[in-house]
């Protein structure tokens, strides 16, 4: 998944030779801090530029889209977390097209963001599910969840994947104790809790005039003062 995504949309992965992944399309950020798309008042538009990005893609298609990977907070790309509303609006986005969302919960799923997976914030139900990472523990586990239709079709079509370690008994051992221990001990009621305690205190450090600490739901974000130029960096 990691490397996928690196091939298709980083640019260290372009650099040099071109495209990797032909057929592949990059929708903006949706970064509050740097994006230029504003309400009249200011404030963010995340709908009106996520509306914009896909209006691009239909220009650049035949319409034959297959499926749009997302992460619920984006990780590499900033640890940024998405508006509230945006997941359920690509969803939607999705459904016009006929295509698959896939939510890519490698390092936000099995408690860790206040729910068992981060896309239950919203709601939204994927129809691919990809896990790894927490999955594990630290052992080399990943899982692909999807709709039983989608398993249906990949049935009937010959579908066929494997690797080395395939089903390997001692990672899945780990991964069913992992669920297990996630489950029994309410992890995710424990990372809902102690991120209102983390919260709380990066607001009460916020009024240093060196740093703004900009607070979510899911995760707080360092940010330089007002003032500072967007080009300044973080």
């Amino acid at each position: 998944m990691t490397h996928g995504a690196g091939a298709a949309t980083f640019s260290v992965g372009r650099r040099g030779y071109g495209p990797q992944l032909p057929g592949n399309f990059t929708l903006p950020v949706p970064y509050a801090y740097r994006s230029p798309f504003r309400h009249p008042d200011g404030s963010y538009d995340w709908k009106a530029e996520l509306d914009y990005g896909w209006a691009l893609i239909d220009r650049q298609t035949t319409g034959a889209l297959a499926a749009v990977i997302i992460e619920p907070i984006v990780s590499t790309g900033g640890i940024i977390t998405l508006p509230p509303g945006y997941m359920k609006a690509m969803k939607e986005h999705c459904v016009q097209r006929g295509m698959l969302l896939i939510i890519d919960e490698a390092q936000t799923g099995m408690g860790r963001t206040g729910d068992m997976f981060a896309f239950e914030h919203e709601g939204v139900v994927p129809d691919i599910l990809t896990l790894s990472k927490t999955l594990g523990a630290g052992l080399p586990l990943g899982a692909t969840i999807c709709t039983e239709e989608i398993e249906r079709v990949c049935h009937e079509r010959g579908f066929f994947y494997y690797t080395t370690h395939l089903n390997d008994p001692l990672v899945c051992a780990v991964g069913a104790r992992v669920c297990e221990i996630v489950k029994r001990d309410d992890y995710a009621e424990q990372a809902r809790r102690k991120g209102e305690v983390l919260k709380e205190g990066l607001i009460n450090v916020s009024t240093s005039p060196m740093v703004l600490i900009v607070v979510t739901e899911k995760v707080p974000v360092y940010r330089r003062r007002p003032g500072a130029r967007p080009d300044d960096g973080y």
